[in-house]
């Protein structure tokens, strides 16, 4: 996400950041919204926008800091030939990125394309394509979960196991201050969204985070999460469904994760 054609006036590399500032200070409304498409496709194998994750963090830290709602639109079809239709685990793994930094609001867009090649969730004629199923499902699982989620207020995110490999998990001002979790032990890349109970709940000290499989979608790989976590009662809502967690033998407790999942956390 940038601001489209002012770069090239303006090569400040905080011009988006200054975008967003602007627009939140000059303009009266409870939220700002962007839409940021990070599926593609380049020599037949699907790779991901390089700042996907940081396009996420600017625009989301200002709402934050100037008390606004961050909402965002997702990529829900292919227009182009560089981009792709997502499946269900993508559509899960743009949703739970956007909540990890506290989307209140996740859109999607459902043109219908005269060319029956590049059709949305929906066909010219109207008609449910295999995408409006896909969206559906996720959609319903973050249904399930958005009241207990609108509990808490987004201190930031932070990631786990980022490189190179992963240049879209890349991002600035990581929020390192989270002490519900002592320790991670994964193999693999994760992005971590931090949550604290709103200020007008009557218990201050609850707490709440997603975890997120970063992992290459192209890659389809699961990953296990081992965490040691400051916290006497643990529930996991995954794929929308609750449920309370126990720490192993060695005090872990563990969360696989399939490719491109998500799941948000309580503590208490």
């Amino acid at each position: 996400a940038h601001a489209a054609a002012i770069e090239y006036y303006d090569p400040d590399p905080e011009l988006y950041r200054k975008y967003c500032e602007s627009y939140c200070d000059l303009v009266p409304t409870d939220y700002i919204c962007t839409d940021i498409y990070p599926l593609n496709w380049r020599n037949g194998l699907r790779y991901t926008y390089s700042e996907y994750i940081e396009s996420i963090n600017v625009i989301a830290s200002v709402a934050r800091e100037r008390n606004k709602e961050f909402w965002c639109c997702i990529q829900t079809f292919g227009w182009i030939p560089s981009k792709r239709t997502p499946n269900a685990a993508e559509f899960r793994w743009q949703c739970y990125s956007l909540l990890s930094f506290g989307a209140r609001g996740i859109l999607c867009w459902t043109y219908a394309r005269p060319n029956p090649e590049r059709t949305s969730l929906l066909d010219y004629q109207g008609n449910r394509m295999p995408a409006w199923f896909d969206a559906r499902t996720v959609f319903q699982e973050i249904r399930n979960i958005s009241d207990v989620f609108c509990r808490y207020r987004n201190l930031g995110a932070f990631t786990h196991n980022a490189s190179e490999k992963v240049p879209y998990l890349r991002m600035t001002n990581e929020y390192r201050d989270f002490e519900t979790i002592r320790e991670i032990s994964c193999p693999d890349p994760l992005l971590i969204g931090c949550f604290a109970r709103d200020d007008d709940e009557k218990d201050l000290h609850g707490t709440a985070f997603t975890l997120v499989n970063m992992t290459e979608l192209e890659a389809a790989q699961s990953t296990l999460v081992k965490l040691r976590l400051n916290a006497k009662k643990v529930t996991s809502w995954r794929k929308g469904i609750p449920e309370v967690q126990e720490p192993d033998k060695d005090g872990f407790y563990v969360f696989p994760l399939e490719t491109g999942e998500g799941v948000f956390v309580t503590c208490e």
